[in-house]
């Protein structure tokens, strides 16, 4: 159960009361856990408390602005994953790791993300003249299997204006 799980739940459930109790029985934790992931949520400006005014202990929860802005970028992040992903083919080795990093590098065009420090998105990596990449930083070849997803030397390449399926041309080889 994350913070998230409790937004969600609560944006998805409007008639219900959110309460303490409820998520507990919900997500099969204890309420003392609930109870640290909805103050976390509280101080995050995501969720607020309203006390009963005939028993103080009751409280019912409820999502802020902020909380409802935040669902909704999540949803189009999602939606947005959705339809990279579902063109996709993975006929031999290597190009699972290609297909997952033009589907960053698309969330990243696309402004879903904010920073992704993998080699199709970073200023040293050119397209091959044959199969693969090459590195001016290393100076070396890349295959498939050698693209970085979290590369210590990385630095961006400037966005394209529009989507092509890659930054730098790096479609398949």
């Amino acid at each position: 159960m994350t913070q998230g799980d409790i937004l969600v739940f609560l944006a998805s459930h409007p008639e219900e009361p959110g309460r303490v109790s409820l998520l507990s029985q919900e997500f099969l934790v204890s309420e003392a856990t609930i109870s640290d992931a909805v103050s976390a949520l509280v101080a995050k400006g995501l969720i607020k408390k309203k006390h009963a005014p005939q028993d103080a202990r009751q409280v019912t929860l409820t999502l802020t602005p902020k909380a409802k802005s935040t669902i909704a970028k999540a949803v189009r992040w999602e939606q947005k994953l959705r339809e990279i992903i579902s063109p996709l083919k993975f006929h031999e080795p290597g190009q699972f790791l290609l297909q997952l990093l033009l589907v960053i590098d698309e969330l990243l065009v696309g402004g879903v993300i904010t920073q992704a420090r993998m080699c199709l998105t970073c200023r040293f990596l050119v397209r091959g003249r044959h199969r693969g990449y090459f590195c001016r930083l290393l100076e070396k070849p890349l295959m498939l299997d050698d693209l970085r997803v979290d590369c210590e030397d990385y630095e961006p390449a400037p966005l394209p204006a529009k989507s092509s399926k890659s930054v730098n041309n790096a479609a398949a080889p």
